[in-house]
C-alpha cells in the first residue's frame, strides 16, 4: 500500500524532526562509546552527573535533573548502588523520599568522565556557532514547552468532534 503524499507543512515538520533525531543519535552513540569504556550507560552516568551537580537530592530531583523518569532513576539507583558508586538514605517505606548522593567512589568516577563529556559535547557543538546554539537552545525549548492551544488546533484539524475531547482532557491536567 503506497503511503499518502503529505502536504508541505507536514513534509517539513517531519523533515525538522527526523533531522532532530538524527543529531540526537549522533550525540547518543558518541557518549555511549565514551561511556562504555567507563563500564556506563547513558542513564547511568546521567544519573551520576544528576547527583554531582546536585550533591544529594530526592528521586523526584534526580528525575528532574537528569530527565529520566521516576521508574527509571528508581532502577538505575539500585543498579549504581549495587556497584557502590550511590548510597541511598531515609524513608525505606517510601522510594520517593529517599535520599541519594555520590560514594567517594562514584564522586571519583565522575570527576573522571564529567571532563571528557563535556568535551565530546563541546567538539561535537563546534559546528554550530555561538548563536546558532543558543538559537537551538531557544528553539528546543519552544519544542519543549509548546504551545497547548495551537497543539491542539493542529492535531484535531478537520476534527472538531476530537478538539472539544482534547481540549476537556487537557484543562484536567
Amino acid at each position: 500500500m503506497a503511503m499518502r503524499k503529505l502536504d508541505k507543512n507536514t513534509q517539513r515538520a517531519m523533515d525538522t524532526y527526523l533531522g532532530l533525531a538524527r543529531a540526537m543519535n549522533t550525540m547518543v552513540q558518541l557518549l555511549g562509546h565514551q561511556l562504555r569504556n567507563f563500564g556506563l550507560t547513558l542513564s547511568q552516568f546521567q544519573m551520576l552527573a544528576a547527583l554531582y551537580r546536585l550533591g544529594s537530592a530526592n528521586q523526584g530531583k534526580v528525575s528532574e535533573e537528569s530527565v529520566r523518569s521516576d521508574s527509571d532513576v528508581s532502577v538505575v539507583l539500585k543498579t549504581l548502588e549495587g556497584r557502590g558508586l550511590v548510597e541511598r538514605y531515609g524513608q525505606a517505606s517510601d522510594r520517593r523520599k529517599r535520599i541519594a548522593r555520590l560514594t567517594p567512589k562514584g564522586q571519583r568516577l565522575i570527576a573522571r568522565i564529567y571532563p571528557h563529556h563535556t568535551n565530546i559535547v563541546r567538539a561535537r557543538m563546534c559546528a554550530l556557532t555561538s548563536v546558532e546554539q543558543t538559537s537551538l537552545r531557544r528553539l528546543c525549548w519552544k519544542l519543549e514547552v509548546g504551545n497547548p492551544g495551537r497543539f491542539v488546533r493542529e492535531i484535531t484539524r478537520g476534527y472538531a468532534w476530537q478538539r472539544s475531547h482534547l481540549c476537556i482532557h487537557l484543562r484536567r491536567k
